[in-house]
């Protein structure tokens, strides 16, 4: 059986008046984010407009696929990045306003991911909860920012979600929301559901590629948690739906570049980035197209290089390892922009008046919500991956973003804490 918490409350509200909500909480997602889209286009040069040099590269390998090339990016590399997002962006081109058009599909889809994240929230403690969390991811204001960027933190902050649901549903959570003490929960989930876990990652996986060994973990959790035999072939199957969905993607890379590349040629570049002799803790790549060594050099050897080079240096100088983990860690957390573009007054305040109150909300949440253990951890796992992820790699407000859903999951939990106790003490001054 499953670690129990304190039974989520029971739902109250009419099943009706449930849905109304959350589609009260897709309706505001979308709005914001197709509002800021417009408003964008309207304020930039054009509705086709990209400003930052990865939503030139994906628009270049959706366009490459496109025109029947090798699909690469403009440096020519035909395996930097995993083709999910650029097979989203070539949907949409051949409408009279492609890029318009992906960002605004970008917004309804993350609508839908708003909905996701309130029922992962109506799931682990109930309608309030739910709603409550829904709204808090529907408005966060880098959300909606990253919404007008052809980058694939959106949808990978959609298809992450997912994956966190369908495991918290073989966890048993169903049947816990709903009072209930399943035999099917009991025996354990069904192989299918952990195929369909499977496909969620695997989808993961193919929008942002350095998730992949949160499968490992968050398999680990499941099974320190539910101890049967038949999850330990539900994880199994979750394995081979990963790798067999990799498969294909693999073997065009095999092809391609003569040698074998699983998912991208990218990885000894961006940990170059994060721990070579320049590294700051910010990206700045412009100066390795200098670098003598890689002239002339194929796909793989140049990713080989910039391995063997980035590994030297972090066993060369560990206590600058460690400076710029912490430099790492403040960049991805800070509560006002990193970019000097958005440092402005105004966004520098609307920043700060959100992320202040939603992290230590977070935090009264993680030490008062009464869920079970393996919940929290459930719900960390994310945030904790990716934030050690990026004391590795470079640190960016860009790469938390898909993880904040999880962090104002635990604000809405810590709201309802305060505001309980909040209402019990007026309740008490009234007696007086």
């Amino acid at each position: 059986m499953t670690e129990l918490a304190a039974k989520p409350e029971a739902p109250s509200h009419p099943r009706r008046m449930q849905r109304m909500l959350l589609g009260g909480v897709f309706v505001l997602a979308v709005g914001l984010r197709c509002g800021w889209v417009l408003l964008r286009t309207h304020w930039a040069d054009g509705p086709e407009v990209l400003t930052y040099a990865d939503e030139r590269d994906y628009w270049r390998m959706a366009s490459s696929w496109m025109t029947g090339e090798t699909m690469s990016d403009e440096m020519g590399l035909v395996a930097a990045r995993m083709p999910g997002y650029p097979l989203f962006l070539a949907l949409w081109m051949g409408t009279p306003w492609p890029v318009l058009s992906a960002r605004l599909a970008q917004a309804i889809l993350a609508g839908g991911g708003c909905v996701i994240f309130a029922l992962i929230g109506r799931r682990l403690g109930g309608p309030t909860l739910g709603w409550l969390a829904g709204l808090l991811t529907a408005l966060d204001p880098f959300a909606v920012l990253f919404t007008n960027l052809l980058l694939s933190e959106t949808l990978f902050t959609v298809a992450l979600g997912l994956f966190v649901w369908v495991g918290l549903s073989l966890a048993g959570r169903d049947d816990e929301v709903m009072g209930r003490d399943s035999t099917a929960t009991a025996r354990g989930a069904p192989l299918w559901r952990w195929a369909w876990w499977g496909v969620s990652f695997l989808l993961c996986v193919y929008l942002h590629p350095s998730v992949v060994l949160m499968l490992p973990v968050g398999g680990v959790l499941l099974l320190v948690r539910l101890r049967s035999r038949r999850s330990l072939a539900g994880f199994a199957v979750a394995l081979v739906v990963l790798v067999l969905g990799i498969a294909p993607w693999s073997a065009r890379n095999q092809g391609a570049l003569g040698g074998r590349c699983w998912l991208t040629s990218r990885l000894g570049i961006s940990l170059y980035d994060g721990v070579g002799p320049r590294a700051t803790g910010r990206s700045d790549l412009a100066y390795t197209r200098e670098i003598p060594e890689l002239q002339g050099l194929d796909e793989l050897s140049w990713n080989r290089w910039f391995v063997a080079r980035s590994f030297e240096h972090l066993g060369g100088d560990p206590g600058r390892i460690l400076r710029l983990a912490w430099r790492k860690l403040l960049l991805t957390w800070n509560v006002v922009p990193n970019v000097e573009a958005h440092r402005t007054p105004a966004e520098m305040l609307v920043s700060a008046a959100w992320m202040v109150p939603v992290l230590l909300l977070g935090v009264v949440g993680l030490f008062t919500w009464p869920a079970a253990r393996g919940d929290k951890a459930f719900l960390l796992m994310p945030v904790v991956y990716f934030t050690l992820l990026h004391m590795v790699f470079v640190g960016s407000v860009r790469y938390r973003v898909p993880v904040m859903p999880y962090v104002e999951l635990l604000a809405a939990a810590g709201l309802l804490f305060v505001l309980a106790g909040w209402r019990a003490n007026l309740v008490r001054r009234s007696r007086v």
